[in-house]
């Protein structure tokens, strides 16, 4: 600020005084506008570069929030593999259910996981084949997940007929999701 005084100052002078003041007047008001306009340019580089920077971090916000509710989905699709896991142990002959309501009536898991992309309970739908679990319904949301069952008569690439599968026939499952 002082410096703006003593420049104010000289041109003040140069005004008053002889010619050859008034030349070192313009000669410092030219300085002068010479520093503001470089003082001008690197604001704006500085508001051109922040707002790039705003606008990088802007477009990975989603991307973020994505990736954090999907980790949230793999968090409540591990706990239902867990009650899976439990039931099976704690059933004879080590089978798992052949509907997932069964868990919640046996009080393996009470309550479904709620989904993060929908805030209601996870949902889920029971195939027969991974080939019948890979296609996505219409029905279900992101973030809700498909179970297959595997009987111990399961061959590879074949469809499992849910209706005919004995309850006491589940050897394992799978758990995809969508």
């Amino acid at each position: 600020m002082d410096g703006l005084k003593d420049e104010l100052g000289i041109i003040a002078a140069g005004l008053a005084g002889t010619a050859g003041d008034i030349r070192n007047g313009i000669s410092v008001i030219r300085e002068f506008l010479r520093v503001q306009d470089r003082r001008f340019w690197w604001f704006v580089y500085c508001c051109l570069v922040g707002a790039a920077i705003i606008l990088i971090l802007a477009s990975s916000i989603p991307r973020v929030i994505y990736a954090r509710d999907m980790t949230k989905c793999k968090q409540n699709l591990h706990a239902v593999q867990l009650a899976l896991e439990r039931f099976a142990v704690d059933s004879p002959g080590c089978v798992y259910p052949l509907r997932l309501e069964e868990l919640s009536e046996q009080s393996y898991m009470p309550v479904m996981p709620t989904n993060p992309f929908t805030g209601q309970p996870m949902r889920w739908e029971v195939y027969g084949s991974y080939d019948q679990a890979a296609q996505n319904p219409d029905r279900l949301n992101h973030g809700d997940f498909g179970y297959v069952i595997v009987p111990s008569n399961y061959q590879r690439g074949s469809a499992v007929d849910l209706a005919t599968v004995d309850p006491e026939d589940v050897q394992g499952y799978a758990l995809v999701l969508y």
